[in-house]
């Protein structure tokens, strides 16, 4: 885990995302994410837009209303084949590559690099507790 990477759940059915990291963790709903110190309560953390640089659940939306759509075909990457999508938002542009089960997203904006992992887990969202930003990894 590299220090600027969030390792979390995002719950597609309630359009929400949590995740941890040493130092910091973040709760994101479709229109607001908290962060800070592992461990807090969110009803004591400042809330913040949710934006597609914080969290998986704006970032998913803004896919939603894509101004094109160019599809680069299936590549080999590392060794696999990817099919491999440049999307352009209204104030990024994202490359989706979708291999097997895991896909990846990356967002690029004025110079900043956000990259999104989507890979299947065994963790129950339901079963999380979505009011105290987590105070360790989730999986």
């Amino acid at each position: 885990m590299t220090s600027g990477e969030l390792r979390g759940v995002l719950d597609l059915g309630r359009r929400r995302s949590i995740g941890y990291r040493p130092g910091f963790s973040l709760i994101e709903t479709d229109e607001t994410a908290w962060g800070g110190r592992p461990g807090k309560r969110i009803s004591a953390v400042a809330e913040a837009p949710a934006s597609w640089r914080l969290g998986p659940v704006a970032a998913i939306r803004a896919l939603q209303s894509p101004l094109a759509v160019e599809d680069d075909g299936i590549l080999h990457v590392s060794g696999s084949l990817v099919r491999v999508l440049r999307v352009t938002l209204d104030a990024a542009v994202a490359t989706v590559t979708l291999e097997g089960p895991a896909h990846r997203i990356i967002f690029e904006s004025g110079g900043r690099v956000t990259s999104l992992e989507l890979e299947p887990t065994e963790v129950k969202p339901a079963e999380l507790e979505w009011d105290r930003l987590p105070k360790e990894p989730l999986w």
